[in-house]
């Protein structure tokens, strides 16, 4: 009997304890209107009769209770046009999702969402957890006038190729 309670206490602070109790997710869904409630239940939704295509990210948290109205969450996201937003929100709850939808026009303009990264910071600012989409990359912007000087050193190499080539 000893031996059942201590074999029984170990398996179930095995499975009751572990290694987090605290999080931060992002989940993107893919949104049009057969996800409407309405289309399951099959009853009468004036927005089901719109053209809804687009798609949304959830960022989902669960902090200690010391975060509450203090702590904050950076969100970067790429798009598939090669542009990147950046949002900064306050944490209201301990537990919580914060919803960006990418709908209609702006779904059109920018083709949806590649790659996303989601960071946690204590009331300190010090970073707490992080969630990063796994082709999340910063881009790298070149300026114009680089592109013009590269091309510009691309043309003295070639120029000294020939020159050594014909010696």
């Amino acid at each position: 009997m000893k031996r059942f309670l201590i074999l029984a206490f170990s398996c179930s602070s095995l499975f009751l304890t572990s290694c987090s109790r605290y999080y931060l997710t992002c989940d993107r869904q893919s949104r049009h209107k057969d996800y409407l409630a309405s289309s399951f239940a099959k009853s009468p939704d004036p927005i089901s009769k719109e053209e809804i295509t687009g798609e949304q990210l959830v960022i989902s948290w669960h902090v200690p209770k010391s975060f509450e109205n203090k702590a904050e969450c950076e969100l970067f996201i790429t798009y598939w046009d090669y542009t990147q937003e950046s949002i900064t929100f306050t944490l209201k709850d301990r537990l919580g999702q914060y919803p960006i939808e990418n709908l209609g026009q702006g779904f059109e303009k920018n083709k949806g969402i590649i790659a996303y990264k989601a960071i946690l910071k204590d009331p300190e600012g010090k970073v707490f957890q992080t969630w990063q989409h796994q082709l999340y990359a910063p881009l790298i912007t070149i300026s114009d006038e680089e592109v013009d000087l590269k091309e510009d050193s691309m043309d003295e190499e070639n120029d000294l190729w020939e020159w050594e080539s014909s010696l």
